[in-house]
């Protein structure tokens, strides 16, 4: 727990002797707050996580609120107090405190389930157990007895410490706490690494000599031979390489890890893009009004709809405007659509702004999507790049949110809790006093409304950047044609032509119904 006289020295609401109320949004479907008091000694600033009573359990919560006072008519008798503090800082400034409860207000959703979901995965927490004051207890027998002896060792968690033991194991664990025999807390989770592309593995340690090292272990002689051959001193390679090449499994690299032979550790595949800034271009006329636009209304709020058509520069745009809101020492978020369309924007991104972009993706490893929260939360990257879950990116003093391809729905959040990112982003830049660019080439039904009433400003790009011109499209009317004709004579004579000429053409067809293929007889 956070003691007050020992976090840092921060000055909590209240004294000792006088008690503290807290109001507490369970990570729960409960859709208000509940109100507990803080034990003496005790206090947690409002965006941090707590472990509170609930109904004969515990239940995990976010302080929202401290009150000096109950809530009016509420008996103090009946308000438990807060079990633990789990975090020595809050995970929520101030706006984005009140960016979630507006989040749970708005969309119906509850308070403690939304403030969840703007945290990492990989900041979930895991139960610890440990031995309690009053020692054990008189019946140490069966289930207890094996209990107590898994915690001879020191603390263990939950998961470990009632495994294969039976549907009454957590009946006698809770006993046990209630009881004093044990003490339970919360710590945070390491979670490991889930996805094994993006491990790399490097030496740490002068590798023993190999003949001997084989015969205990060919495979790791293997593996250590490899790294000896290919990092070039202690330089790190991919984990997947090493393992391919020495003809090795992951648990190789692994064991040599508990060796201290080799250390294993997250890294983004990004990374490998061209380190080489990119050439400036020179903006076209439009690209420059609107970056002008933009930049002048980076010291407070303004919304506006970048209505590019395809290749007219909307990207370079958003670089430029990145670039001025960082030269203000102002943060950015950059939301793309699909997961799937982050890589070639974040390379572009990384060769313009280096270390300073930080890339947030549910595809991530936990280990390493919290890796890049935290260094989004520390204020060492300024510009967070990902999907819609990215709008909840905790970067500081936020002064630009770009949202391309605006008018995609996988902006909309379908599980729980449900949001559309540009709603978030809209009322984020509200709180912030940030700046709100909408990109696209066929802008939504609702932006080209807010547009068309002056609610937000519309900037338009209408020519190519390289010069290049729009196809020509050409809108055949079937329905005077006869049935039997799939394919219209228009089409069949153009594909002659270019074939003809030795080159290909692409038809792209809709699903017909249940049908998996068209067969054309011409």
């Amino acid at each position: 727990m956070v003691n007050s006289e020992t976090d840092g020295g921060r000055t909590p609401m209240g004294t000792d002797d006088g008690q503290l109320y807290v109001e507490v949004a369970l990570n729960l479907e409960l859709r208000r707050t509940l109100t507990y008091r803080f034990p003496p000694g005790v206090r947690a600033e409002p965006g941090t996580r707590v472990h509170v009573p609930l109904r004969g359990a515990t239940a995990l919560g976010f302080v929202v609120e401290l009150l000096d006072q109950p809530p009016e008519g509420m008996d103090t008798v009946s308000i438990q107090p807060v079990i633990g503090v789990l975090d020595d800082r809050p995970l929520f400034d101030e706006k984005r405190l009140i960016l979630g409860r507006w989040l749970a207000d708005y969309y119906a959703e509850p308070p403690g389930v939304t403030l969840d979901a703007m945290l990492p995965v990989g900041s979930r927490t895991r139960r610890m157990y440990g031995f309690g004051p009053t020692g054990p207890p008189l019946d140490l027998g069966g289930t207890v007895a094996e209990i107590w002896n898994r915690l001879q060792g020191g603390p263990v968690n939950k998961r470990r410490l009632i495994h294969g033991l039976g549907k009454g194991a957590g009946t006698a664990l809770d006993r046990l706490v209630a009881e004093g025999h044990l003490r339970a807390w919360d710590e945070p989770a390491a979670p490991p690494v889930t996805s094994k592309e993006s491990l790399a593995v490097r030496l740490i340690a002068d590798p023993p000599e190999l003949g001997e090292f084989a015969k205990k272990s060919p495979a790791g002689a293997r593996a250590l031979a490899y790294l000896i051959s290919h990092a070039a001193g202690r330089d790190a390679v991919w984990a997947a390489d090493a393992c391919r090449s020495a003809e090795v499994g992951y648990s190789t690299l692994h064991a040599l890890e508990k060796k201290k032979l080799v250390e294993l550790f997250p890294v983004d595949r990004l990374d490998e893009g061209d380190p080489a800034p990119p050439p400036r271009h020179r903006l076209t006329d439009e690209q420059g009004r609107a970056l002008e636009r933009i930049t002048a209304s980076l010291g407070g709020y303004g919304a506006f709809l970048l209505d590019g058509v395809t290749g007219s520069g909307k990207t370079e745009v958003y670089l430029r405007a990145t670039e001025a809101c960082l030269a203000r020492d102002r943060g950015v978020i950059v939301l793309v659509p699909e997961i799937a369309l982050t890589a070639q924007l974040m390379r572009l991104f990384r060769r313009w702004f280096g270390d300073g972009v930080a890339l947030l993706h549910s595809r991530q490893g936990f280990a390493q999507r919290r890796s890049e929260w935290l260094r989004i939360n520390e204020g060492k990257a300024r510009v967070a790049l990902g999907p819609r879950s990215a709008v909840f990116a905790p970067v500081r003093n936020l002064g630009l949110v770009v949202m391309d391809e605006e008018h995609e729905d996988a902006y909309k959040q379908q599980e729980q809790p449900r949001y559309h990112a540009r709603e978030v982003a809209a009322k984020r830049c509200r709180l912030e006093g940030a700046t709100l660019v909408l990109g696209s080439a066929t802008p939504s039904v609702w932006t080209a409304k807010l547009a068309r009433e002056g609610r937000i400003e519309r900037l338009r790009l209408t020519e190519r950047v390289d010069g290049a011109s729009f196809p020509t499209v050409q809108l055949v009317d079937m329905r005077g044609r006869p049935r039997d004709q799939l394919v219209p004579v228009e089409l069949l004579e153009a594909l002659k032509g270019e074939i003809g000429k030795g080159r290909q053409a692409i038809i792209l067809l809709n699903r017909r119904g249940f049908a998996t293929q068209v067969r054309c007889e011409v």
